[in-house]
């Protein structure tokens, strides 16, 4: 488990630009302050997984909205880093909050999904000492709360 000083909004932008047909296409306005960057220790490649199954769920979840707004904001508390991704979609009914991170839970009509992404995103973040939180209100939208600590563990 390799880990490198990397700037956290390179990585959110190769998943912006990785997703950037779908942005465009389903006409998704994102929000970002590129002013709070700062290099984490992390495995990039992992971390831009990460982010790239959140950032397609929220999208995902954004299908039917009537405003579309994708917000990530970057957050340094202490020595931990959080990384904030917010959507306008259809959030997560309350009685499944509890289990998306849940291998194979997954609310997607069969064939869209395997329910693996956001068990495998929890899995790396807890792999980097760090935590995955989120919080969602029904039809208002959700929050993904990545944080990483930006000091390197013993264990990476």
């Amino acid at each position: 488990f390799v880990t490198e000083d990397v700037s956290v909004v390179l990585i959110i932008d190769e998943v912006l630009k990785l997703l950037l047909y779908r942005v465009e296409t389903e006409k998704v306005r994102v929000v970002r302050d590129k002013r709070s960057d700062f290099t984490a220790p992390v495995n990039r490649n992992q971390i831009k997984q990460v982010l790239l199954n959140v950032v397609s769920n929220a999208l995902d979840a954004m299908k039917t909205a009537r405003e579309k707004i994708l917000e990530i904001r970057i957050v340094k508390e202490d020595n931990t880093l959080s990384i904030l991704i917010m959507d306008t979609g259809a959030g997560i009914p309350s009685a499944d909050v509890g289990r998306i991170f849940d291998p194979f839970f997954t609310t997607k009509p069969v064939g869209e999904g395997t329910g693996l992404g956001l068990s495998i995103s929890q899995n790396i973040i807890k792999k980097h000492a760090g935590e995955i939180k989120v919080s969602s209100e029904k039809g208002k939208g959700t929050t993904f709360d990545i944080r990483l600590p930006l000091i390197r563990s013993e264990n990476a």
